[in-house]
This record gives structure tokens, C-alpha cells and sequence, in this order.
């Protein structure tokens, strides 16, 4: 490994912007250029490079910063790994892992920051992200399902997994534009390395099994959606399908306790009744099989996962018409209103679906 600077160089900064890259020659300038626009003395821009084989350690080697600090890796250690690099090399006591081909927007870090230096018990700030599809053109908003304000400790879980099997959507916006307070994703153990798809949705979810969540109404990165990506080949086997089903699994208890485990079962039965569609739309029947079969498996039955699957729809139409959110479980006002200045929120009860 090599690095181009020590953190002996630098102050002990408050954040740190994690950007592990592979092979981001074309797109790493806009992702690193957006991280020192970040105002402030206190932040570190690390940018771990994943052994790439093209120019990009060039191009990082082209910037001067005393803020920056790049890292080199002598071999590959994989798209999590090197996630999870960034977070145990950050010398900051916040870290964001931003990808390199996405842009952190201004105006988001300080405040993000504020509210956890005010609350020692929040331990991820999620704000709203823009995602950009370069294939299809236009843009959408990651992490806009639930309200704006604070989560306590357990209700978090269960409002994200109730969002997420409802409108087949993260809840939590995309890595890049969420603020973490590292010694808790340590404490977690970082992100689960034998994933593919869903290792910082596991993170998230277990720092939040002790610790509490901020969602904040403002935009915080630009995510671009395009061919070479991971996701891209998210439909050619069942794996994402299963890590996402998993999380209910992992947290069954939890949703249990917040009386949502009817809702969530047959909505996540609809999920996978969709999903089987549309594989089966794409010629893809083997990988179509497999997802029914694990839809037998997980015990799901007909009717009531073809209720939640309706009622998913109807739900997600009405949210594109009226961009009303609500949540199961409580939410509290955001105190720092440069933040975020949501009303205040209650719980709102998921409509009944047999289960």
C-alpha cells in the first residue's frame, strides 16, 4: 500500500469524505472536485484506490489539498472491502463513503454534522438524494419515502422496513449522501463483506438497533445511474432478492413488536410475486423459478401477497400524485432547523392487509 499523504500531516478532522474508487478515470474528478468544495478546516478527503488498472491514481495524484489523503491498495479487496477501508482508515469521528462517480452537493455536511455533535444517540443522517439515469435520462429522488425528523432507537428499523416493502424502495438514501458516526459502524463491524448488493443497508440497520435516525428534507448528493455499475446485473440471479428479504428476517422480532408483521409479510410476498413477473417479462425463467420457490419457502401464500402487491401499487401511485409520507412509528421534529423543518409527524397506521 502506498499513500501520498500521512495523517501525521493533517489536523484530527470532524469528518471525513470516504471515496473508494476502481478504475474511475472518466468519472473519479467530479466526485473528488465535489468533496473540496466542501468549506471548513476540519474535513479529510480520503480516496482509497481499489488497485485500479487505468489512470485514476494519476488523476488523484494531480490534486494538491492539505485536506486530501490518498491510499493506494496493493491488490483488490473487492467493492465492500473497500467501503469498509474508508470507514477504519477515516480519522474523522463522521464519516460519508462517497462513490466516485457521485457528487456530494453543498450545504449538507454542516448541518448533518450539528445534529450529531447535539445528539449522542444519532448515529446515521440520511438526507434525500438525485439520482441521474444516464440509460433512460431523467433524474429521481433516492431515500424520499419516509418523513423528514428523528427516529428513535428500534422505530427506526421497523419505519424503514415497513417503507421498504411497501414501496419497493430504500427508505435511506444511497451511500454517498449519508453522514455516520464512525465508532458505532465500527462497533457494528462495518459493512458485511460476502454481500453483493445490500452490505451498507445491513450496516445501516444494525447501527440503528441501538442508535436513532435522522432523515433530513434537503439534498445531499447526486447519484449517476449507469452501465458498468454493480447493480447493473442485478437481475441475473436471485441474490439481491434474497439479502433484501433477509433484513425481515433479521429483524422479524422487531416489526413484531411494532404490530406491523401482517402488513410487512404480505407485502413482502408481493414483492416477490413482482419480481417473478418481472422476470419472467425478461425471458429470464430459470431466475424466475428460483424466486418462486423462495416465495414458497419463506411461507408466503397467494391471496394475501396479492393484496400487498395491490395495495404496494396503490400506494406508490398515490405518493407520485401527492408526495404525502407517512410512517408507523413516531416521528420527532429535527431541532436544528437550518437541517431540516419538517411539521411535526405521527404515527401512521399501515392500511390493514390480511395477512
Amino acid at each position: 500500500m502506498t499513500a501520498a499523504q500521512t495523517p501525521d500531516m493533517l489536523p484530527e478532522p470532524a469528518i471525513t469524505i470516504g471515496i473508494p474508487v476502481w478504475n474511475r478515470e472518466t468519472l473519479v474528478r467530479k466526485s473528488v472536485e465535489s468533496a473540496l468544495r466542501q468549506p471548513g478546516d476540519d474535513i479529510e478527503i480520503l480516496v482509497v484506490d481499489n488497485a485500479s488498472t487505468d489512470r485514476t491514481w494519476d488523476v488523484l495524484c494531480s490534486y494538491h489539498d492539505p485536506r486530501l489523503r490518498l491510499v493506494r491498495n496493493d491488490r483488490n479487496v473487492g467493492l465492500f472491502g473497500n467501503f469498509n477501508r474508508c470507514i477504519r482508515l477515516a480519522r474523522g469521528r463522521y464519516v460519508v463513503t462517497l462513490c466516485s462517480d457521485d457528487v456530494l452537493r453543498d450545504g449538507f455536511l454542516e448541518p448533518a454534522r450539528r445534529l450529531l455533535d447535539a445528539d449522542p444517540q444519532l448515529t446515521v443522517v440520511s438526507p434525500r438524494g438525485l439520482a441521474i439515469d444516464e440509460k433512460r435520462g431523467g433524474t429521481f429522488v433516492l431515500g424520499g419515502t419516509l418523513p423528514a425528523g428523528r427516529y428513535a432507537p428500534g422505530d427506526a428499523i421497523a419505519a424503514i422496513l415497513w417503507a421498504h416493502a411497501l414501496y419497493y424502495k430504500n427508505p435511506l438514501n444511497y451511500p454517498s449522501g449519508i453522514l455516520l458516526r464512525r465508532d458505532a459502524a465500527l462497533e457494528q463491524g462495518v459493512m458485511d463483506e460476502s454481500m453483493r448488493y445490500g452490505a451498507d443497508m445491513k450496516l445501516y440497520l444494525g447501527m440503528l438497533d441501538r442508535g436513532a435516525l435522522a432523515i433530513l428534507d434537503r439534498t445531499s448528493c447526486e447519484v449517476l445511474i449507469h452501465t458498468g455499475q454493480e447493480n447493473e446485473a442485478i437481475f441475473q440471479d436471485l441474490r439481491h432478492v434474497r439479502e433484501y428479504a433477509d433484513h425481515y428476517v433479521r429483524y422479524a422480532s422487531v416489526i413484531e413488536q411494532h404490530g406491523l408483521a401482517g402488513h410487512v409479510r404480505s407485502h413482502l410476498g408481493g414483492y416477490l410475486l413482482g419480481t417473478y413477473a418481472r422476470l419472467r417479462r425478461m425471458g429470464r425463467s430459470e431466475v424466475a423459478a428460483e424466486c418462486m420457490q423462495l416465495f414458497r419457502d419463506r411461507g408466503h401464500t397467494l391471496a394475501p401477497s396479492v393484496n400487498g402487491l395491490m395495495d404496494s401499487l396503490r400506494r406508490r401511485g398515490r405518493l407520485k400524485r401527492d408526495g404525502r409520507l407517512t410512517s408507523p412509528v413516531p416521528v420527532t421534529p429535527l431541532t436544528d432547523t437550518s437541517a431540516s423543518s419538517p411539521p411535526a409527524v405521527t404515527a401512521a397506521p399501515a392500511t390493514p392487509v390480511p395477512a
